[in-house]
């Protein structure tokens, strides 16, 4: 053994040796040294979670010994191993097997929560807190609504995207119809562009897209356009052919915001091309409207919707004959439309076309004698197979309205002029 330097180290033995043990849990991991120990008695350091406790054991056994691994003691060290080493004089080194009792360390979960402990606690409380909020959020936002649509057979709600997606997808439709197999471009709003090109397959202007900065700039400069021959213009140069607006997110005053911050003369949001068709339904002459019902779609989600074909080469009772046509459709507006037919009627009295469309008004009025005139008149001065086909087609919208007697007549007069 190595010589002690002086009275109070005569007799130790040991200084420090480290030792290790895993209890259950592995946030209540025990240090175990011997930090200082005498002839018959041993000071024990243990570190338990971020506590460190002293412990002074009785020394039962001493004795050197083959290398071997030591034993921690176990909660409440009743007995335990240990194992030091002295160093000999001769600098060789031997394995001492040390016995000790010592009494019981004060266990984490049996104390007060050290603060790493507490920390911890109530990290998990947080965290299982966010967890249960954002999962009834989802269940209740998402899951639950598509599970309900999914097992119910009938009467599913629907969302208000899902309305909104199948709104979209409706005037796709219309839009696609109306072009009859010819190329569309579409003016629309940011948001409506992106779902309307999707569903629709064709070109749109205003894509919300880093690399679409000019076509949102010449998006808000057609909408915004402060007169009808400044946005023909607009619309010519970019080949639009068709605009689609509707009262959700047209976005026509944020782009007058973003080309007009300051006010300008001359410059108003109400005389921007895009407000006045939508809201105060001033068409252009070398704008065609699309007819589109209220329906169940635009009801529920109280939308208002106006599609537009660009016609810049058709007449001024052409123009006329189809806004008289979206007035009686699409804004249920029929007195408008009678004095707008009857206008064209006054300049071109033999258009046939003319005197259907107002036949078809008067049978939705109830008006089965005047429609039964028009149907007539609309027979005149046509080849037998057009006599025959206006025939038909009055007849058919008189009886459906329970107009027998006037539908046989528009039959007869189609067959009589064979």
């Amino acid at each position: 053994m190595r010589a002690p330097r002086g009275p109070a180290e005569a007799d130790r033995l040991v200084n420090p040796i480290p030792l290790k043990k895993s209890l259950r849990d592995l946030d209540d991991l025990m240090i175990l040294k011997v930090s200082d120990a005498t002839s018959d008695r041993v000071l024990v350091t243990a570190k338990v979670g971020h506590s460190l406790q002293n412990r002074w054991g009785d020394l039962q056994v001493v004795r050197p010994t083959s290398l071997r691994t030591g034993v921690a003691p176990r909660a409440g060290g009743c007995r335990s191993a240990r194992r030091g080493r002295e160093r000999s004089s001769s600098g060789q080194g031997r394995l001492w097997s040390i016995r000790v009792r010592t009494s019981p360390f004060h266990l984490p979960w049996k104390n007060a929560w050290t603060a790493r402990g507490r920390f911890r606690a109530g990290a998990a409380i947080a965290l299982c807190g966010a967890i249960y909020l954002f999962s009834v959020d989802t269940v209740n936002g998402m899951f639950l609504p598509f599970w309900n649509q999914y097992s119910h057979r009938q009467n599913s709600q629907l969302t208000p995207g899902q309305l909104l997606a199948l709104l979209h997808r409706d005037m796709a439709k219309a839009i696609l119809q109306n072009a009859n197999g010819k190329p569309v471009v579409l003016l629309s709003s940011p948001s409506s562009s992106g779902m309307l090109s999707t569903l629709g397959g064709f070109k749109t202007i205003g894509t919300v897209y880093w690399e679409n900065v000019d076509g949102l700039k010449s998006a808000a400069q057609m909408l915004n356009a402060q007169s009808e021959e400044e946005a023909l213009a607009m619309l010519k140069e970019r080949g639009v052919t068709h605009i689609s607006l509707m009262t959700w997110a047209n976005f026509i005053h944020p782009y007058f915001q973003i080309l007009y911050p300051n006010s300008v003369a001359g410059k108003s949001l109400e005389n921007s091309f895009g407000y006045r068709a939508l809201f105060n339904k001033m068409i252009p002459q070398w704008a065609r409207p699309i007819p589109y019902p209220p329906n169940f779609l635009t009801n529920a989600l109280n939308q208002d919707v106006l599609m537009l074909e660009i016609v810049p080469d058709q007449t001024r009772e052409e123009a006329e004959f189809h806004l008289a046509r979206f007035l009686r459709i699409s804004e249920g507006n029929p007195v408008a439309a009678e004095i707008m037919l009857k206008g064209i009627l006054d300049r071109s009295p033999s258009s046939n076309v003319v005197r259907i469309e107002l036949g078809e008004l008067y049978v939705d009025q109830k008006r089965f004698s005047d429609a039964q005139n028009q149907f007539i008149l609309a027979m005149e001065d046509v080849v037998p197979e057009v006599r025959r086909q206006i025939a038909q087609r009055g007849a058919q919208l008189l009886a459906q309205r329970g107009a027998r007697t006037e539908a046989e007549a528009v039959f007869k007069a189609g067959e009589s002029g064979n």
